[in-house]
């Protein structure tokens, strides 16, 4: 993590709310240090490199993803269980906002084999295909693998076509490398003086395109070095969301399922959690710079009270207006060929009925939501 200064002084001036990291190198006893970064205002959560094998006692391969998050987005946060060492996942339930699904991708580098590579993108493309039923997914990291763009082309190698098939048939762009992106196109450039180019990406479908805005790749800076460049964006939530952190009013709280707290004994937990958060807040002196810190510890130990015992209501999991009848039963009968074509032994064949099936399944399916997007679109 020699690149900290750098990624303190970046989160420092862009505001960022979360932030992934891939390639960390850090093992998953060391995980911890991610939250000595910036301990005020970020929480980390990730995977070490040698996530699936920690008995190593020596252990030199490069890896790790994670993610910081903003501490005032913590309460809404939930981790993926993602069967890899190389993508971690997280959630934000934010309330009144249909969910996001944001996933930090580590892909095997050109130096190791192009069926672990593969491997790692039918693990992606599983994850994808389950949570973009359920709301925005943005896939983010290091993903290895040349992607065209309006910004960009190349002349197409194996594991650009591997990932390029995956984004036609889910309707992916690369957002840094659309028109309204700024700043450089190509994101890596080796110590060795090789080629510069475009491996690091944020992916998004198309409908969503809109939601992300001040897209850049910001060039130069005498804090980064590492050969790899960071992109950044801005995402529009809903209109009407609010979440709870320390300058936000108090009415902005989410809800409380008192029914659920009263059942379960959540009450006694949450008097017991007040007092002990209050106690570790000491009296200042009398100074009005102090009287308001000294406020707005109370008022945090309290809301953390809250956030860690008492239960909160349940929101809408994902909201799609053109998720029509149809489109339902087109996702079902896609589900079902999935299932059968991994009962069947999972293969990647052509030729292979079960495999032909789920392919031909999931392209209808994408037809159909499509189509229902765009009448939706025309109607509105």
């Amino acid at each position: 993590m020699s690149g900290v200064p750098y990624l303190i002084d970046f989160l420092n001036t862009n505001r960022i709310d979360v932030i992934a990291i891939a390639e960390h190198w850090l093992r998953s006893c060391q995980l911890m240090f991610l939250d000595t970064i910036d301990p005020t205002n970020y929480i980390g959560y990730g995977k070490g490199a040698d996530d699936n094998c920690h008995q190593l006692f020596n252990f030199n391969i490069r890896g790790g993803v994670a993610f910081l998050v903003s501490k005032s987005l913590q309460p809404f946060v939930e981790v993926l269980d993602i069967p890899s060492n190389r993508i971690s996942g997280i959630e934000l339930n934010i309330p009144d906002t249909p969910n996001i699904y944001l996933i930090s991708v580590y892909l095997p580098a050109v130096t190791q084999s192009y069926e672990l590579f593969s491997k790692e993108v039918e693990i992606l493309i599983d994850v994808y295909n389950i949570y973009s039923t359920m709301g925005t997914v943005v896939l983010m990291g290091d993903f290895n693998c040349k992607i065209e763009g309006p910004r960009y082309t190349f002349d197409y190698d194996k594991r650009s076509d591997s990932l390029r098939s995956f984004m036609q048939e889910c309707n992916l762009r690369s957002l840094h490398l659309e028109t309204n992106g700024i700043g450089p196109v190509c994101t890596f450039q080796s110590y060795q003086g090789g080629p510069k180019t475009a491996i690091d990406h944020i992916i998004v479908s198309i409908e969503n395109l809109t939601k992300f805005s001040k897209i850049q790749v910001p060039d130069e800076h005498m804090f980064n070095v590492s050969d790899h460049k960071p992109i950044r964006c801005s995402f529009a939530l809903s209109d009407n969301t609010n979440y709870v952190s320390k300058d936000d009013d108090l009415t902005a709280q989410r809800r409380i399922s008192w029914t659920k707290a009263v059942q379960n004994g959540a009450i006694a937990d949450y008097s017991f959690a007040v007092s002990q958060f209050l106690w570790d807040i000491k009296s200042p002196t009398a100074t009005s710079t102090n009287i308001e810190q000294y406020y707005s510890e109370i008022v945090n130990a309290i809301l953390r009270a809250d956030m860690e015992t008492l239960p909160g209501k349940q929101y809408v999991k994902h909201l799609k207006p053109y998720w029509t009848k149809t489109v339902k039963e087109y996702h079902t009968i896609m589900r079902l060929q999935r299932r059968t074509w991994i009962e069947n032994g999972k293969l990647h064949d052509r030729n292979d009925k079960h495999y032909s099936d789920y392919k031909s399944a999931k392209l209808n399916f994408r037809k159909q939501l499509e189509l229902a997007y765009e009448n939706y679109t025309l109607v509105k």
